[in-house]
């Protein structure tokens, strides 16, 4: 009665969420005499999958029976398709006088390929039929390679459908997104004009030395240019961030990333972080369909704050994934509304969260090193046919959430994989069993059939299970190499999904619970501090001296709760008696049973005042729930207007 309600799907039968995704059948490597370095991965609702990596030297690729690929003279770019077996099926080179990568590839709901990157003088775009070239090869007196960035689209068949290429002196290609009408947003970065040819197309600000211009550019679905938005002017090239970008299932367009200082989101909206040094916090921004800014959401504290990835429910919700260091604060109306403790360490810990898809808060959680320098991070998030989600990412040192435990190789790096239904983990597992190597999940993506996990790797016992059977992979040489394995998706049978709680029901439930604490025979003694309920999941025992019954419930002499000032105009205190031992809970909900803000403290002594913000927050009345051990007591707070 008195417990949050979350989103649940219950699934009948004894058998695990993660039975879903079939174990691995298939691992297909990707090697180079140097790095291979996977940049992304994708899988279609036909159970194939599309890779998209970059590499130094030459490569090797299992099945490659079609033309060799260039050896790289630094870096450069591939792009393959892998069937539901993992079987090659083509690949595409593309090669520059030195340097080109692949930064992001996409697979649109138009069912073709987007990539973006960069590359250096004259630039090959292969195809079934030959290349195009853009660029152009250095005169004397430049001091490297003239460059250029790129957005280009290619069909499920390898086929090169459009290119654009842009040169400028310095730059990248860092994301790229469609939407169902095949309507292309491609965020970069450059330094000095962008041409082609000797046409400026985004001219670049003449402003002091040392800065880079951020933007986002629009096309029709044939690659006809529609308009540029300039995004942000950053002070440093070794701080770029790029916002990374992505259509939900409605077209609603979002934006995400890091950030230093402030970002400008629309015309009238901006974020500003807590100039904390050298700090970087993360956004996420949603525009509709028609480019309109709609909301925003910060994640910020002490330190950097990394939101790596996200995926959308067809209910237009949002799931994401991403690290923090220090401490990370998830703003709201009320700030922070949600945080977590704040650890001074040199390692990285992970987050995972859902939002509705009007920016409210459904849950966040933070999982923490346990170490100075230990490290767990969320590197990518998927959500299947299921309504399930996957999460990958690297740990090392001793991997502990709820009560799965993983101990990685004595100071190495080891990857994970993970499912969660909502907020519950129902399964936690290593990608791959090493002694002395390394390994370093990047991606997770499925379709309707099947899924797929991409990793990088380093050394020669690097050991997996593919059906059913250990399978060790090597490196060719040194360096980097990147594998990618997967599996099937087994969509659940109707008859075994009994129920679903809606939005609207998980607010009823979430304001009933909290109403009943203040029923009361007495209504005189309905605010009483000292006035307790128990928690739906206790049976406290009366025998102890220090609890009595009461009309209100439970009175404990020993804790007590209070909201000052009470109306306020913004600030407000909680203070906070006899909590010392244990952790406590405080929940903020809003009078239509919304969560607000949620937080889990360890109070330092026995007289413990928090302070809260709410000058942001809308007037009306709150209502703050504290818990700690067996008992809760609710409270209501009322915000009037400045």
């Amino acid at each position: 009665m008195r417990h949050i309600i979350y989103i649940i799907l219950f699934i009948t039968g004894a058998h695990s969420a993660f039975a879903q995704w079939s174990d691995p059948s298939w691992l297909f490597t990707i090697d180079a005499y140097t790095d291979a370095d996977i940049s992304d991965v994708e899988v279609d609702d036909d159970g194939n999958t599309y890779v998209s990596a970059n590499y130094q030297g030459s490569l090797k690729l299992e099945g490659n029976t079609g033309k060799l690929l260039a050896n790289a003279p630094h870096m450069a770019g591939v792009l393959l398709k892998l069937d539901s077996k993992g079987k090659l099926l083509w690949c595409r080179g593309f090669e520059s006088a030195f340097d080109n990568r692949i930064n992001d590839l996409s697979l649109g709901a138009d069912g073709f390929l987007y990539i973006t990157g960069f590359g250096d003088g004259i630039m090959h775009f292969p195809g079934k039929h030959g290349d195009v070239v853009f660029g152009r090869e250095k005169v004397n007196g430049e001091y490297h390679q003239p460059q250029g960035i790129y957005v280009a689209k290619y069909s499920k068949e390898g086929e090169r459908i459009w290119v654009n290429f842009w040169s400028t002196a310095w730059g990248e290609g860092k994301s790229v997104a469609a939407n169902s009408k095949g309507e292309v947003v491609w965020s970069y970065y450059h330094y000095t004009d962008l041409k082609i040819g000797d046409k400026i197309i985004d001219a670049f600000p003449r402003v002091t030395t040392n800065e880079v211009k951020v933007s986002l550019a629009y096309f029709k679905q044939d690659g006809t240019l529609i308009k540029i938005e300039p995004f942000q002017i950053l002070s440093s090239t070794s701080n770029v961030r790029c916002p990374s970008v992505k259509f939900d299932h409605h077209d609603n367009r979002y934006c995400f990333g890091q950030f230093s200082k402030s970002i400008q989101l629309s015309p009238d909206d901006s974020l500003k972080n807590d100039g904390y040094y050298e700090g970087m916090d993360s956004y996420l921004a949603k525009y509709n369909s028609e480019g309109k800014y709609l909301w925003s959401r910060q994640f910020g504290g002490q330190n950097d704050q990394h939101l790596t990835d996200i995926d959308f429910g067809d209910d237009g919700t949002i799931y994401g994934t991403g690290e923090y260091s220090f401490e990370c604060i998830l703003m709201d109306a009320i700030k922070p509304a949600q945080q977590s403790r704040y650890e001074y360490k040199a390692g990285r810990s992970f987050f995972y969260f859902h939002l509705h898809e009007d920016s409210e808060t459904d849950f966040i959680r933070f999982e923490e090193g346990k170490r100075y320098t230990s490290a767990i991070t969320g590197a990518s998030i998927d959500l299947d046919v299921n309504g399930q989600t996957h999460i990958v990412g690297y740990f090392n040192d001793t991997l502990q959430v709820e009560d799965h435990t993983i101990q990685s190789p004595i100071a190495s790096t080891a990857s994970y994989t993970s499912t969660w239904d909502g907020n519950d983990l129902t399964q936690f597992s290593e990608l791959a069993k090493t002694e002395k190597s390394w390994a370093s999940a990047r991606q997770v993506r499925s379709g309707k059939k099947s899924y797929a996990i991409g990793a990088m790797y380093y050394g020669s016992d690097v050991k997996m299970m593919i059906n059913g059977k250990e399978v060790t992979v090597s490196n060719w040489e040194h360096g980097r190499a990147s594998l990618i394995y997967g599996g099937s998706v087994r969509a659940f049978k109707n008859h075994e999904v009994i129920a679903t709680t809606t939005r609207e029901m998980q607010r009823h439930e979430r304001l009933q619970s909290i109403e009943a604490l203040f029923a009361c025979k007495d209504p005189s003694l309905a605010e009483s501090t000292t006035t307790w309920y128990p928690t739906l999941d206790s049976i406290p025992s009366l025998e102890n001296t220090w609890t009595n019954p009461s009309p209100c419930g439970v009175v404990i002499e020993t804790l007590e709760a209070t909201l000052y000032p009470n109306p306020t105009e913004g600030p407000v205190s909680i203070l906070l008696k006899g909590m010392m031992s244990g952790l406590t809970q405080l929940d903020i909900f809003s009078e239509r049973g919304q969560l607000i803000y949620t937080q889990r403290i360890q109070v330092p002594d026995d007289n413990y005042t928090l302070d809260l913000d709410l000058t942001s927050a809308a007037t009306g009345t709150y209502i703050v729930r504290i818990t700690h051990d067996r008992f809760e007591k609710a409270l209501r707070l009322v915000k009037v207007k400045m």
